[in-house]
């Protein structure tokens, strides 16, 4: 190769005689053109080759629902937000594709597993994940190291979050997912370079600006919550709290009921906890069960402190 030809500078014109160098120009602009032209191709059957690799993993993910989680298959709005959280991952996944300046550990994929398990339980956020992370591996860079290093993280997120009961899990939980970013890419840089002085310290930066993204997935849940019609722990733990306006209602109108409630919450939240049912929706569903006794509170004998029962005035 030699010489060179500027951008928007004309090889030749209409008319003019084609001499050695014009042709030489030509022949170069000609192959070039056709090189290109294969790039496309190839990037075509590249691009159809990711849309089959993700639809199969979207049907495996379906399968699961249909198989073993028939209560989520069978209700649209569940369905629904399990699909959206797959398919925002992957959507998540290629913006470091097409945007160079967004490094892929920059974001927070271990949000969206927490964001399943904010709905339904850990065991389907966990398979979401690992599906997820095995087909956005196919579009990072050392794709086997970035699926290790998402995956475990993202799995030590949900276990983090696996017993919600206080809003200051979340800050925890951020924490711990900087350890598990930090700890797994050490050891790979280690397995790789065989020296810690290879350590690069801006991924240290990427990892702790991506988990404090999660912490994100708080208003996030409110949002899915109204699209999908689906109720999230991060309510049930809001619903739970006594200092709600219904339950300081109920303390106040129906005291002897209150306490009541609040006794058979404790009770079936260890029982729940017992025998691995969801203890924060016992507890909530508890806590409410009696309620409606604030219209009459002294009809009922835990709130007849007086000594009058009203049913005695009845014919």
């Amino acid at each position: 190769a030699f010489g060179k030809v500027k951008e928007a500078e004309r090889i030749i014109s209409k008319g003019e005689i084609v001499d050695d160098l014009s042709f030489r120009k030509l022949q170069s602009l000609k192959t070039e053109y056709e090189k290109q032209s294969l790039d496309n191709v190839a990037s075509i059957w590249v691009n159809v080759g990711q849309i089959i690799i993700t639809t199969m993993a979207l049907l495996v993910l379906i399968g699961y629902l249909a198989i073993f989680r028939i209560e989520i298959y069978a209700e649209t709005g569940k369905f629904a937000l399990v699909l959206s959280i797959f398919t925002l991952t992957i959507l998540m996944g290629s913006l470091s594709l097409y945007f160079e300046q967004i490094p892929i550990y920059l974001i927070p994929f271990p949000m969206l597993a927490i964001l399943i398990r904010n709905f339904f339980d850990s065991k389907l956020a966990a398979f979401t994940m690992l599906l997820n992370m095995l087909v956005i591996g196919l579009l990072a860079p050392n794709g086997f190291e970035f699926v290790f290093i998402e995956s475990i993280t993202g799995l030590i997120a949900i276990f983090s979050m696996s017993n919600l009961i206080r809003r200051r899990q979340f800050i925890i939980s951020t924490v711990i997912m900087f350890l598990a970013y930090s700890l797994v890419y050490s050891a790979f840089t280690l397995i790789k370079e065989g020296t810690p002085t290879e350590f690069e310290t801006n991924n240290y930066i990427l990892f702790g600006i991506s988990s404090l993204l999660t912490l994100l997935t708080y208003p996030l849940v409110f949002l899915f919550e109204k699209a999908f019609g689906v109720i999230s722990d991060i309510t049930l733990l809001e619903l739970s709290d006594t200092n709600n306006k219904l339950l300081r209602a109920l303390a106040n109108k129906a005291p002897g009921t209150f306490q009541h409630s609040i006794q058979v919450a404790n009770l079936a939240e260890e029982a729940a906890v017992g025998i691995g049912a969801h203890a924060l929706l016992v507890r909530t569903g508890a806590l409410y069960h009696d309620i409606g006794k604030m219209e009459n509170p002294t009809f009922f004998i835990e709130n007849q402190t007086r000594g009058i029962n009203p049913h005695e005035e009845l014919t």
